[in-house]
Order: C-alpha cells, then structure tokens, then sequence
C-alpha cells in the first residue's frame, strides 16, 4: 500500500475552496501527486475506465494526456510523465494494480473530507 497525507489549501476569501493534495513519503512521487490534483480530479471517469481495462486485458495499452501530465497506462504498469518542459518533475512509474487501489483510497478519503 502506498502512504500518503492529505494537504489542503483554502483559496478565495468571499467564496472559500479547499483543494486537497496528496503527499507522498517517496519523493519521486510529486508527479503522481500532480496528476491526482489536476488531471485525475477532471477526468476521473476516463481514467477509471482505461484502469479497469488494464487491469481486466493482459496486453492492454493505453495513453493519456490531460493538461500537463500524460500517463501510459498497460495491464502492468503506468507511467506518468510531465508535458510541460519548464517544470521540473520527474517521471514515476508504478505497478497499474497499485495505481488502482491508490486512487480508489484518494476518492474515498476525499469523498470523507467533502461531506
């Protein structure tokens, strides 16, 4: 199991919002938790869907660019990799089965913290 924390900023003041940020005990995951706040909050359920096909076909193979991280996904492994040259993370790749239950822990914490 992959451990995190949660973060959570509040921005504006005359209608607050908090976003929530996972962090990670390996550094090397800054990218994960990047694509988790700003893609995978956007496009969760065609990411879900490209999951589940991995997971359920051995030579499945996939890719996904959201706005500033792409991830290529296979029954696997999924590796995320930044699309933006003047940012500095590094790609990461994890086990797709991790990846899963990773996200499946994340939408339930955050589904917590928003009731």
């Amino acid at each position: 199991m992959i451990n995190y924390t949660i973060r959570s900023v509040t921005l504006g003041k005359k209608h607050p919002r908090t976003i929530y940020s996972p962090i990670f005990e390996d550094p090397d995951m800054q990218i994960v938790s990047s694509f988790i706040v700003s893609e995978y909050s956007m496009f969760k359920k065609e990411i879900d869907e490209s999951l589940s096909l991995a997971l359920s076909q051995k030579s499945y193979s996939t890719e996904f660019s959201g706005n500033s991280i792409m991830i290529k996904i296979t029954s696997e492994s999924s590796t995320f990799e930044s699309l933006l040259d003047e940012v500095n993370l590094l790609p990461f790749t994890i086990s797709t089965l991790d990846l899963v239950d990773l996200l499946k822990r994340w939408s339930s914490d955050i589904k917590e913290l928003n009731s």
